[in-house]
């Protein structure tokens, strides 16, 4: 009989360290409570990907990090990925999934129309703040729970004037990608800052896609005009082509040649030669220069290149920084709640992150700091009139 109780006894503590056991393993890694969700709609996808994929991964190294030293308040961050496809309508299907069905507190979009689609839903939901990858400044206006976390048209459009400012053209070409961002950038933010220096004639003349033959025409009519400087933009993978049509024009013998930072993204892949990018100078922000960037930065990169290969870029190390930066913003203010969060957001100011120097204005758009280099031999290296710019984020601006 005794022998039988023990054996009773016995069966009755396993089977309570076994159930414990079950309740330790389901309870969340963290002493706070359950997981701070966080969803992600980008455009992993599609034509786009390229943007989606580079953010995915800035992301997921800031989340691994993040988990590795305690998580946030003690409880473990977790991120879920829907793809957008870059089309609007599967962006307002994938914030509506992640905020019903996967009941993400935060919520990151990626891309102009994308983000404007999503905005009103996150607007009908008290306890959900967005947070927007994209170029065009006037998203947030009139949303509280809204922040533009990214480098801004007129952030890139002001260095691109800084160094026009300099050169004093008569007669400047803006050769520019059909999409909304680019088009603002180049009609409402360079053609009258040019204007305003003393260019007599600005052209501004758009492609669409990699359509070569396309561009080439633009470099006939470009040509013609005899302009002293030429401004390039669109995404990095369209750069191959257009700087090759400058070269076969027989433009790059009597113009300057001004980009946006898609080249240098252009040049880090490989996809430009030295002789295509002699001479070009490009606005980029200021961690994209090595010899400047930050023990925080150079962090980031090491971690990056660890764990995927090459280096990251502009995408990836946003990406990264809105993370930590709401990772920042939550352990600050000392809760998930978002009217406390949001106040936090706006009080940051010149923090140092991956992305260099940032601060959030009143508006919820984010400022950066941001740089002039050229290309010399192959490399980037500061330009002489590299002033640094962090200007107010103004007006309106797909990226």
């Amino acid at each position: 009989m005794k022998r039988k109780t023990g054996w009773i006894i016995g069966a009755a503590v396993l089977a309570a360290v076994l159930v414990l056991g079950i309740l330790l393993a389901r309870r969340p890694t963290s002493s706070g409570g359950p997981e701070i969700r966080v969803g992600a709609v980008l455009p992993l996808t599609g034509p786009v990907s390229f943007l989606g994929e580079s953010e995915q991964r800035g992301m997921q190294l800031a989340v691994a990090e993040i988990n590795a030293n305690g998580g946030i308040l003690g409880r473990r961050l977790e991120i879920v990925f829907e793809d957008s496809r870059g089309q609007p309508a599967d962006g307002a299907a994938a914030a509506q999934k992640l905020i019903s069905t996967s009941g993400a507190s935060f919520l990151i979009t990626s891309m102009t129309g994308v983000s404007l689609a999503v905005k009103p839903i996150v607007a009908e939901r008290a306890g959900v703040l967005q947070f927007v990858f994209a170029m065009d400044e006037s998203i947030p206006a009139n949303a509280d729970n809204v922040f533009r976390i990214y480098p801004g048209i007129h952030e890139e459009g002001d260095m691109l004037l800084a160094h026009a400012s300099t050169l004093k053209p008569k007669k400047v070409a803006i050769i520019f990608q059909e999409n909304p961002a680019f088009q603002r950038l180049a009609q409402e933010v360079l053609t009258p800052g040019l204007r305003q220096m003393g260019a007599t004639s600005v052209a501004a003349e758009s492609f669409t896609g990699d359509d070569f033959a396309m561009i080439r025409n633009v470099m006939v009519r470009v040509r013609s005009m005899q302009p002293e400087l030429i401004i390039l933009i669109g995404y990095y993978n369209n750069m191959p082509a257009l700087l090759r049509a400058v070269d076969e024009s027989g433009l790059r013998q009597t113009s300057r040649i001004l980009g946006v930072h898609d080249v240098a993204m252009a040049a880090d892949r490989g996809q430009l030669t030295p002789a295509l990018l002699e001479g070009v100078v490009v606005a980029v922000p200021s961690y994209t220069l090595n010899q400047q960037v930050s023990p925080v930065t150079h962090s980031f990169i090491t971690a990056y290149r660890a764990r995927f290969g090459g280096m990251p870029n502009y995408d990836a190390a946003f990406g990264y920084t809105t993370m930590k930066l709401l990772a920042d913003a939550i352990t600050r203010a000392g809760t998930t709640d978002p009217e406390q969060v949001q106040r936090t957001l706006r009080s940051f100011s010149q923090v140092e992150t991956a992305s260099g120097k940032i601060s959030i204005g009143p508006d919820g758009n984010s400022r950066s700091t941001w740089v002039l280099a050229r290309f010399q031999n192959g490399r980037l290296v500061a330009a002489l009139d590299s002033a640094v710019a962090n200007p107010p984020a103004a007006g309106s601006g797909e990226r």
